[in-house]
């Protein structure tokens, strides 16, 4: 059972392949949280090359990533 079993973590700014906001919902769902990841919605022409290489697709791929670790995630699309 992980520190964070049974509690829900909100990731503003998560869509991002070299951003804080990634890796923390990693580390967070590495200790037991579910994780809201949300971003803006970029559009995936803007993204950087190295994202492009890899098929990243914003909050989406960072959600796949935090279920690969076992937790729940919901990527969410809004502009606060």
């Amino acid at each position: 059972m992980g520190e964070l079993d049974g509690k829900v973590a909100i990731i503003t700014g998560a869509g991002r392949l070299r951003g804080i906001g990634r890796a923390t919902a990693e580390a967070l769902a590495k200790l037991g949280a579910d994780v809201v990841v949300t971003g803006t919605g970029r559009n995936p022409d803007s993204f950087p090359d190295d994202e492009k290489a890899i098929g990243w697709k914003d909050i989406e791929t960072v959600a796949e990533r935090v279920r690969d670790i076992g937790r729940r995630a919901l990527p969410l699309v809004i502009d606060v």
